[in-house]
């Protein structure tokens, strides 16, 4: 019995020094991702990005702002990359085409644009995806499979997509509390409604834009801070691409102009526009009826919109902005309850 424990022991002792000693050179991931200036996605079928850090914000092929959130994905999987073990020689052909036809390379730059790490991204096996290193132009000769630990299984194809329009951020507002100095909400069709709210520190004042709509009441501190907080977090549905939609709102006059500026003077806003039932013949989907049974002209459940972070036209939907939208008279006790 001795005997036996022992070969099992040495037999182990043998296979974790053959690992360590195949694996101890080759590494996936970049332990400092703060070192990375720009990440190169392409794919078979000529689809390209290039996302490349600006200051905080990260831009894909220089024309727009990547979404935040998926950035951190990126980076946390690029961190994570870990050796689950090496291609068998049975598996090992099969492995190689796959790479050849399908996979992405993925071309990791410092911030002086000098190369860190290039490796291709195949498809999905047992708990990782296949992968593969290429060092100064030449692609290594051993595949190996890949994953993030402490995950049972996800294709990391999916967090490296070469299609620029799967990164764009969809964006409108992220402030904190903190960081907020004005927000200006003007109710095009009903000025009455419209305020700009102004901060300094703990100092919160809110102000008609129509001055006889002036309300000398006490501020309801709950309905300040709620609304406050919707800042934090603000992302329109989609981008949209049809030019004729496109014409048609900027030929519009908006519904609402929602208006943020914070503590370092950066200005964002979006216009809210009426989305028609039926746009060219087409039906848009809004099944509102008035009263007498008749469909409304506007969907009230969308709008379209222009962001002036992204510099997009694009669907808005009423359950995300309409608590921002709310009234002047909102902010104010109601002195008749107490």
């Amino acid at each position: 019995m001795l005997v036996v424990i022992a070969l099992v022991a040495v037999l182990a002792y043998l296979k974790y020094n053959k690992s360590k000693t195949n694996f101890e050179e080759i590494e996936f991931h970049i332990a400092d991702v703060n070192e990375i200036g720009s990440i190169i996605i392409s794919d078979k079928q000529g689809n390209k990005s290039v996302l490349r850090k600006a200051d905080t914000k990260w831009l894909v092929n220089d024309s727009f702002f990547a979404e935040k959130a998926k950035m951190v994905i990126l980076l946390q999987t690029i961190n994570k990359l870990q050796i689950e073990m090496p291609i068998g020689d049975s598996m090992r052909k099969m492995a190689i085409q796959d790479l050849r036809t399908l996979g992405r390379e993925i071309t990791i730059n410092n911030k002086d644009g000098d190369e860190i790490k290039t490796f291709y991204v195949g498809s999905q096996m047992g708990a990782g995806n296949v992968m593969i290193l290429k060092e100064n132009g030449i692609v290594a000769t051993d595949p190996f499979i890949v994953k993030i630990p402490g995950i049972k299984a996800t294709d990391l194809k999916h967090r490296f997509p070469a299609n620029p329009n799967a990164w764009y951020t969809t964006e409108v507002f992220s402030t904190s509390i903190d960081k907020i100095k004005s927000i200006t909400v003007n109710f095009h069709e009903r000025p009455q409604n419209s305020f700009r709210l102004t901060k300094d520190e703990d100092l919160i004042k809110i102000d008609p834009l129509v001055d006889s709509m002036k309300i000398n009441k006490s501020l309801n501190k709950e309905h300040v801070i709620q609304f406050l907080l919707e800042f934090e977090s603000k992302h329109f549905e989609g981008k949209i691409k049809n030019d004729s939609v496109i014409s048609y709102i900027k030929a519009s006059k908006p519904a609402y102009t929602i208006e943020l500026e914070d503590m370092l003077q950066e200005k964002r806003y979006i216009k809210l526009f009426k989305m028609p039932s039926s746009f060219n013949g087409v039906d848009l989907g809004s099944p509102a009826v008035d009263a007498m049974g008749k469909r409304l002209p506007f969907n009230l459940d969308k709008y379209w919109a222009y962001s002036s972070y992204s510099k997009d036209f694009a669907i808005a939907q009423y359950y995300v902005f309409g608590p921002i939208l709310v009234p002047y008279n909102y902010f104010f006790e109601d002195k008749s309850k107490n």
